[in-house]
């Protein structure tokens, strides 16, 4: 018997839960946040997290920021491309996930994008990004 497809909201649960449990984590970046699915996900697990929410897509950030903001929670929203991203204006980074988006970078821009995110988490942070599958992608779409 093939097993069924894993829940995608649990398997950002079980990610967040492999955090170290003395983790004093604040502030969190989801790259390429779309519709906000994962970082709704964080907020359920830490509500009182930082979010802030990149996204190349107005529409999605828009929509991001509609399914984040109905329980007034932290969040901030910048629609940009990976590559202009101002990490200036970000504050250290205990969490960075990328659920859907880095796929679609060159490997130079993908390199490019580990060493910013490198250099602007905190000693004790973790990063967290799932890639796609043709299943994984029919879960997010289906």
């Amino acid at each position: 018997e093939v097993p069924g497809p894993p829940d995608i909201r649990s398997v950002g649960q079980q990610l967040l839960s492999a955090l170290p449990v003395d983790c004093q984590a604040q502030n969190w970046l989801d790259l390429g946040c779309g519709t906000g699915f994962f970082s709704e996900v964080l907020f359920e697990h830490r509500p009182d997290f930082n979010g802030h929410l990149v996204d190349g897509s107005a529409d999605m950030l828009e929509l991001a920021r509609q399914r984040v903001q109905k329980e007034a929670r932290q969040a901030s929203f910048q629609h940009t491309l990976f590559d202009a991203l101002d990490w200036s204006a970000l504050p250290a980074l205990d969490v960075v996930f990328s659920g859907y988006a880095i796929h679609h970078l060159t490997d130079t821009g993908k390199w490019q994008l580990f060493a910013s995110i490198h250099a602007h988490l905190e000693p004790v942070t973790a990063a967290l990004i799932m890639g796609t599958s043709p299943l994984t992608t029919n879960l997010i779409e289906g």
